[in-house]
């Protein structure tokens, strides 16, 4: 999936319109007048309203952190300069926006080699078996070597879509995945190299594609406090350092809380937020 990069300008050209009025309200956010000048303890600080009146300065005490005045004053101050930060971009906005309407060409692999003389003409059949050239649902559906181990009926937990996983965090974060509609795939088979260089396989919990089509690993770590299962869980995550893969940059992790808990808010932000990020 390639970016339609008008489309984009357009809907943050809407949204800055969306928060102009929601602050305009009528009448644009004016200033304050003066400023704030902290005094008094660290720990309890007070604050005076600093103002000029026929070129004196005025001083007056208006209150501590939490006084009213003082949450008003910081307040208005706040409004007034997200609204002027709001008009620039939405000028940066207008002019990318007009730029990208008269100039960008969006483009995939097929549409160079339609524009190319045949001579230059390269045989895509081949090109686009190649996950980076992939579509999010052809990479979907693509055939991949799952683990072989199975996951038997007393120990299941089945998925919003009939799959069945080995623990409830599984299922939760497999849910969660469907929902958002990220594409991703369970415990596919990858070789690796190990430290002797010889070579070896693994079945990440997840490989997910992210959107500028790299692949990465999340892995669920739900029993911690199992020392056999850390240290076999610790001996995979520095395979996986050895072949290349960065923590929270190709490789995640999602563990339960102290409690043993799995807050399913949590997990959907992490993915949202770090993974899938662009």
């Amino acid at each position: 999936m390639f970016a339609d990069v008008v489309k984009y300008l357009e809907d943050v050209l809407d949204l800055i319109a969306f928060m102009l009025d929601r602050l305009e309200d009528g009448t644009p956010p004016m200033h304050p007048g003066g400023m704030l000048r902290k005094r008094g303890e660290p720990d309890r600080p007070g604050y005076d309203l600093v103002k000029y009146v026929d070129g004196r300065r005025r001083s007056k005490y208006i209150g501590g952190d939490r006084s009213p005045a003082v949450i008003a004053f910081k307040s208005q101050i706040f409004t007034r300069t997200l609204y002027e930060v709001l008009l620039k971009d939405r000028l940066a906005v207008k002019k990318m926006l007009r730029v990208a309407r008269e100039e960008f060409r969006a483009f995939d692999p097929q549409s160079i080699d339609s524009q190319l003389k045949p001579a230059h003409v390269d045989h895509t059949g081949s090109v686009n078996k190649n996950p980076a050239f992939m579509s999010d649902a052809d990479w979907r559906r693509a055939p991949y070597r799952h683990s072989s181990r199975p996951v038997l009926s007393r120990e299941a937990f089945v998925t919003c879509d009939g799959t069945r996983v080995r623990s409830k965090g599984e299922l939760i974060i497999y849910n969660i995945l469907v929902y958002l509609g990220v594409p991703f795939r369970y415990e596919e088979v990858i070789t690796l190299t190990d430290e002797n260089g010889r070579r070896v396989t693994r079945c990440p919990d997840f490989i997910i594609r992210r959107p500028d089509g790299k692949e990465v690993i999340l892995e669920y770590l739900g029993m911690l406090g199992d020392r056999t299962y850390a240290e076999s869980n610790f001996k995979k995550f520095m395979l996986y350092w050895r072949n290349g893969y960065v923590l929270n940059d190709t490789l995640f992790y999602i563990t339960d809380d102290v409690n043993g808990i799995l807050d399913s808010e949590v997990v959907m932000d992490m993915i949202k937020h770090n993974i899938m990020w662009q």
